[in-house]
């Protein structure tokens, strides 16, 4: 938007928009920021919560060496396994930002998995050549006219008619093209119409 922004300056200003266009950038903005603030809250949650985990860790490592100190105190190997289990301990934090960190973007990145595995799933249109085509003969269409009759269309299963009984003949030698949206209010009749002016047309 910002960007559109500057390049279209000048149709801006000729049409005194800088207010209204004003408004509209500071509402992304609000809208943006909400975004970017659940983020920070967020993280800020998290952080608490991984820096909590990590304490509790190092303080068990710690408080594990103190209570054996006093068995094993004068033990060579004990000293050194103590220190390298709170040596340890100290940066379980990071590790535990860094696992956090990689299984969300290990979640993020298995949705291309995901659509993948989708569309190998779709069902497949019809075959290109079907038995009935090879009785056909060879110069079929002799003609060459196309006629609906009763067409209803939609988008996928679930979803409303876009198309709600459609009938149309284009006779052979027509130039067609379709103008517009099936999304639109009375589609079906903008759709014929459009047709029956190209055709009238051409």
């Amino acid at each position: 938007m910002l960007g559109e922004s500057v390049d279209g300056v000048a149709v801006i200003r000729a049409f005194a928009a800088q207010k209204s266009l004003l408004c509209r950038l500071t509402d992304m903005l609000d809208i943006q920021q909400h975004a970017y603030f659940l983020t920070c809250a967020a993280q800020s949650w998290l952080a608490v919560r991984l820096e909590l985990i990590g304490t509790l860790i190092v303080t068990f490592a710690a408080l594990s060496a103190v209570l054996e100190h006093t068995r094993s105190g004068a033990d060579g190997t004990f000293a050194g396994l103590a220190g390298l289990s709170i040596s340890y301990a100290l940066s379980v934090t990071q590790s535990l930002n860094w696992s956090v960190r990689m299984a969300s973007d290990m979640e993020a990145n298995m949705v291309a998995v995901e659509r993948v595995e989708e569309y190998s799933n779709i069902q497949s249109e019809g075959l290109r050549s079907t038995p009935v085509d090879a009785k056909l003969p060879q110069v079929w269409p002799p003609k060459g006219a196309i006629e609906f009759t009763e067409v209803r269309l939609r988008y996928r299963p679930g979803l409303p008619f876009v198309l709600k009984g459609l009938n149309l003949t284009i006779p052979p030698g027509s130039k067609i093209g379709v103008v517009g949206r099936t999304g639109k209010r009375n589609h079906r009749k903008s759709t014929v119409l459009t047709l029956t002016v190209i055709l009238r047309c051409f």
